[in-house]
């Protein structure tokens, strides 16, 4: 849609999980997921994160907006 173009023209993302230390990648284990947001031009842009289950995508557990300007 245009809008999610005109999202993507603003800011690009990427993400990467890190798995805890000295932990095997089983179910369950904690770990922390990287994001960085650069942002592509100057505008008015909104992030909504929200953490949810992948088993569980009708309501998010946790969700935070951020709103700001780019200049």
């Amino acid at each position: 849609s245009k809008a999610d173009s005109n999202r993507a023209s603003i800011m690009k993302y990427q993400s990467k999980y890190m798995a805890p230390i000295n932990q095997k990648r089983m179910v369950g284990v904690p770990g922390q997921e990287e994001w960085t947001f650069v942002a592509q031009q100057p505008g008015a842009a909104v992030i909504k994160l929200e953490y949810m289950r992948p088993w569980e995508q009708d309501a998010a557990i946790k969700s935070k907006v951020l709103e700001f300007n780019v200049q």
